[in-house]
Formats: C-alpha cells, structure tokens, sequence
C-alpha cells in the first residue's frame, strides 16, 4: 500500500493524529493489524466461508497474507467462485472502520463479513452479460443436479399476529430413515420472510447432524433463495443469513434453489402441521 493508507501508523507519521489507534481494539493501527491480526478482523477471516481456513495468526506481512488469500477458494452459496472474496472483506473491514470512527457506527464482524459477500455478489452480477442473469423467477422446476446429491424442501408457515411460525423440511434421494424430515414451533419470529430463512437454517442443522456432504436446499420463497444466492440482503436476514452461510461451508457440495409451491407441498404440509398443533385454536 506504500505507506498511503490513513491508518493509525501512517497519520503519526505525517503528524496529524498522534493519538490514533485501532477503533475496534485500542491498539497500534498498521495495515497488518487493520486488516489481518486485530481481533476483529481475525474473527472474519476465521469465519469466511473458504474451502481451505485461511489463518491469520501464520503470517507475518500483509503483502504475504494476500498472495495467499489469492489462492482460496469460496465456498458455495456464496457464489463467487468466478472472482476473489478477500478484496471486499479487506474493502468492508475498512468501511466498517470509517463507520466506527467518524458516524460512530458500530457493526459487527459478521455483518461486516456479510456486508463484503454482498458486495463480491454485486460486482460479479454487473460483470457477467445480461444474458446469463439467472431467471430465477421462472424456475418451476428443481435444476439438473448430482445424483448423489440430496434434496431438501423446507417451508415455513407464519401467524402474524403471534409473531409464531411452524418451520418444516422434508429429505429426498438419500437413506436416513426416519430423520428424513422433520417440523418444529418457533416463537419470536418477526416476520414471514425471517421464518422462512429459519426453516433453511433448521434443516441445514439436521443435515449435518446426518452427515450429507452433498445437498440441495429448495424453498418457495424466491426472496429468500435471492438474498442467500445473490442480492443483498435485508437487515432482518442479517444474522440467520451469516449462520446459513457458517453451516454451509459444512459441506462439500451444497445449492439453494428456488422452486414452486406446487413442489414444495409436503413440506409446507409439515410446517402447517406444527404450527396447528401448537397454536391453541380460539374457542
């Protein structure tokens, strides 16, 4: 970086600001602490869903820490296989501290970590030609996939006004027995959107429990599927969006896929189910 970058370092240098240190742990700010060994910072790189851990604490130079995140491969869903992640964690590390300094914005490791998927997700869209923008609207049926591969159909339905949902997810193509589906009440949930994204959440916990390594997650909430495979997300989906990505990189092989309701009635069936067993029925 040359020695240009206004960190705490580089700001006693020029003599402006002898006391400025790291915002998020208090001490000396160089490019290397910044962005690579402050506890902030090694919390994102150590939750970033790369197929190889990428560890902060074997590096002794920022130059040396980048050649190496060069070489690391993004897991799915995240879909930036086509173009590095570690740019936009670098680029929203730096935002996020910027935020903190000067509006006193407080943000997170994992919205910041969430926040630099987002963007990496952004930049790939507007470089990939029109005609290869996904149609993911018009996806009635499940994609050509891995024979190996197991499905999930998960669903949620939402009573509002209780602020309850009944979550349900259904497996296929696979040998698990009785465990290959399962539904549960949830309380405390906001919003239909947010109870959606929690039965993904659920059933992506059972599949680990079971051990697949190869799955395929398809839901009937196209703004869910969008938010995890592409857009940027909602501030709701924030949270349950970072634990959908942290389960992911669980698996070897994993997709999300939006399909129609008509293919997701069994576990809508199932969602609906937990809900009207819980939900006293007004007399």
């Amino acid at each position: 970086m040359r020695g240009a970058l206004p960190v705490g370092e580089n700001l006693r240098l020029w003599g402006l600001r002898v006391e400025a240190n790291c915002p998020f742990c208090g001490e000396a700010e160089t490019p290397f602490h910044l962005f690579v060994k402050c506890q902030f910072a090694t919390w994102i790189w150590d939750h970033a869903p790369f197929q190889k851990h990428l560890d902060p604490a074997t590096f002794t130079s920022l130059q040396a820490f980048i050649e190496k995140a060069k070489t690391h491969t993004c897991l799915p869903p995240c879909g930036v296989n086509v173009g590095p992640l570690y740019p936009w964690i670098i680029w929203s590390i730096w935002i996020t501290r910027n935020q903190r300094i000067f509006n006193d914005k407080r943000t997170n490791p994992g919205e910041t970590l969430t926040q630099a998927i987002s963007l990496a997700h952004e930049w790939n869209r507007s470089q990939a030609p029109t005609s290869l923008t996904p149609q993911l609207s018009q996806r009635q049926l499940l994609p050509q996939q891995d024979p190996r591969a197991v499905v999930c159909h998960t669903d949620a339905a939402w009573i509002g006004d209780l602020k309850v949902a009944g979550l349900g997810w259904i497996f296929s193509n696979c040998s698990a027995g009785p465990s290959n589906h399962g539904s549960v009440r949830v309380d405390c949930i906001r919003s239909s959107l947010l109870a959606e994204a929690t039965a993904v959440l659920f059933a992506l916990q059972t599949a680990v429990r079971l051990g697949f390594t190869n799955l395929l997650i398809a839901s009937d909430s196209k703004q869910l599927i969008e938010a995890i495979s592409s857009e940027i997300p909602q501030m709701e989906l924030y949270g349950i969006l970072f634990d959908i990505l942290s389960l992911s990189s669980s698996f070897n092989q994993i997709r999300f896929v939006f399909v129609s309701r008509k293919l997701n009635s069994k576990a809508d069936a199932l969602a609906k189910l937990a809900i009207h067993n819980s939900v006293p029925i007004p007399v």
